[in-house]
């Protein structure tokens, strides 16, 4: 199983993406720092399994369809970082396929 984990840094590079899951070819593809609300449902064979939604900027997953199935999805809260505590909270910190 090849795994992709990939910043985008406040989603800026989200235009990388197709070109990135075509050279790798992974079979997951996690995403941070995506803006949930501008990122397509599938890329280069890679269906969106989630997106974190009570944060702006969040996680994502993508899963090769044709090999994996997705039986369950949970966002997760985890224990606040200081980042949490001084600049902009972020419910969600995990997302699990």
């Amino acid at each position: 199983m090849k795994v992709i984990s990939y910043n985008l840094r406040k989603h800026r590079a989200a235009t990388e993406l197709a070109a990135l899951a075509e050279r790798y070819e992974p079979d997951v593809l996690c995403l941070q720092e995506c803006d949930s609300t501008d990122i397509p449902d599938t890329i280069h064979g890679l269906k969106l399994a989630d997106a974190t939604s009570r944060n702006r900027l969040g996680l994502a997953v993508y899963f090769r369809e044709n090999t994996y199935r997705a039986e369950a999805v949970r966002a997760m809260s985890l224990k606040k970082s200081l980042h949490d505590r001084v600049l902009k909270p972020a419910e969600e910190r995990l997302l699990g396929v």
